[in-house]
């Protein structure tokens, strides 16, 4: 949990030192910054006094104010957190799902305006009118499969395409284009993606998007390899949440580590990226392509949620399973990047982030 360590932020004040030391200027820093650090690192220290169980890394301008493990990856064998473990993300795989479907836009395999029928093997009529589009932004009034009884979180093994057709043999809740969230839309486009890639969603994602961009410790496979990397969700302090089949579809299956997530941030606040994805990312990081109200003066869409911080464009996205939250979050305008990831249930990861977001934007 990082006792007896200095504060995070005293490290990059001992650096600047060192370089004057050795001929480099010194610039002093202004007071916005000391203030800036001393926040930072008052919550380090309140992470540590509550007992926070995870991993958080906090970047300004692509610095570091804060990259820290807090606690144990597996209170079974006594295993802590280090800046390496990965976490299960949840509902945060959909902003990974909805960056594979705008680049197949982006070289003019597919449009958004698309009646998805159009990319799937079988399809049924109650379909014909869902697009693309109404998949990303989460108005396809197809049902929820988390919530319908429809399966198994884990889709009781079957493959996006298999699990597609059994959701057609249900019947649409509404018509398309009325917001209400729904996993089953993130499924299907994990559908699509597999017929269109003819390959499996974690394989495509993983060689064609997370490794090029260099997020080699994120994988979109439900996160079942390598054990020893990764954390065991905790119902508390103390209990492990029970063994459970890992989900692996491309509404969930994403597991990650903070400083990849602080990778993919620093790509959404940029707006760039290897290759020719620039379109692909305005659409992600843009607002304008999205009208979809989700409160407190947010809109949904593409996997993420825009929302005004502190006055300055802000992007986020939050994920939970059993055992597991996380939450990701850029301020664009301040280049101001947040990641924190728990292994227990009831960490307010949101709350947390949301406060170091507008500490670090400050």
């Amino acid at each position: 949990m990082g006792n007896g360590r200095r504060a995070p932020w005293v490290f990059g004040c001992l650096v600047a030192l060192l370089a004057g030391c050795s001929g480099g200027v010194i610039e002093e820093p202004s007071r916005a910054e000391v203030l800036r650090g001393q926040r930072i690192n008052e919550f380090h220290q309140e992470l540590k006094r509550e007992g926070f169980r995870g991993v958080v890394d906090v970047r300004r301008h692509g610095e570091r104010l804060l990259s820290e493990a807090y606690g144990m990856a597996d209170t079974a064998t006594s295993r802590a957190n280090t800046p390496r473990t990965r976490f299960r993300a949840g509902a945060m795989t959909e902003q990974v799902t909805a960056f594979a479907v705008l680049e197949f836009q982006s070289t003019r395999r597919l449009t958004l305006t698309d009646p998805v029928c159009r990319h799937l093997p079988t399809c049924v009529p109650g379909w014909q009118a869902i697009t693309v589009d109404n998949l990303l932004l989460h108005t396809s009034g197809l049902p929820d499969y988390l919530v319908s009884g429809l399966a198994a979180p884990d889709g009781n093994g079957l493959s996006h395409l298999a699990f597609v057709e059994r959701l057609q043999r249900a019947p649409v809740e509404r018509a398309p284009g009325k917001w209400k969230y729904s996993a089953s839309d993130y499924v299907v486009l994990g559908a699509l993606i597999e017929a269109l890639a003819a390959q499996p969603y974690g394989q495509y994602v993983r060689s064609t998007i997370l490794e090029p961009l260099g997020m080699g410790a994120t994988t979109a496979t439900g996160g079942q390899d390598d054990p020893e990397s990764r954390a065991v969700g905790h119902a508390d302090a103390q209990r492990p949440v029970a063994p459970s089949p890992a989900p692996r579809f491309a509404d969930l299956a994403l597991s990650t580590t903070a400083a990849d997530l602080g990778v993919w941030n620093n790509h959404l606040v940029a707006g760039t990226a290897p290759g020719t994805w620039a379109e692909s990312w305005d659409r992600l990081r843009s607002p304008s392509y999205v009208s979809v109200g989700v409160g407190r003066g947010g809109k949904q869409g593409y996997g993420v949620v825009f929302r005004d911080v502190s006055s300055v464009r802000g992007i986020h996205a939050s994920g939970a399973l059993p055992g597991f939250e996380a939450w990701s979050g850029v301020n664009i305008e301040a280049k101001v990047t947040v990641a924190v990831l728990a292994n227990a249930d009831g960490a307010k990861v949101d709350d947390l982030g949301e406060r170091l977001l507008a500490l670090a934007s400050g």
